[in-house]
């Protein structure tokens, strides 16, 4: 990965764990540290240029969760998650369907 590219998907990275990180629906953030949900969040950064809408990326991300922990938690929890992963989206052209 070329070092302009690493530094990008760094800051994509950080950018979405603090929206996963905002919402924490395990409630583990306390316990646990802020990488508590790196791996939710690395699958959601693979899967987020395949989601069209808003609507799209909250699924995503609520199936995202069910795979880890078998049940994502309160559904309120993701209520702003599609919004707020959009404009991390909008903010990368990889991140855009080509």
């Amino acid at each position: 990965m070329k070092k302009a590219r690493k530094e990008e998907y760094q800051n994509a990275f950080r950018q979405v764990r603090l929206v996963v990180n905002s919402i924490d629906p395990m409630g583990l953030i306390d316990w646990c540290g802020p990488e508590e949900y790196d791996a939710e969040v690395s699958d959601i950064l693979t899967k987020l240029s395949q989601c069209g809408t808003e609507e799209e990326i909250k699924s995503m991300v609520i199936q995202v969760f069910r795979k880890w922990f078998d049940d994502p938690g309160d559904l309120s929890y993701y209520s702003r998650v599609g919004h707020d992963l959009m404009i991390v989206k909008n903010t990368y052209s990889w991140l855009k369907p080509q």
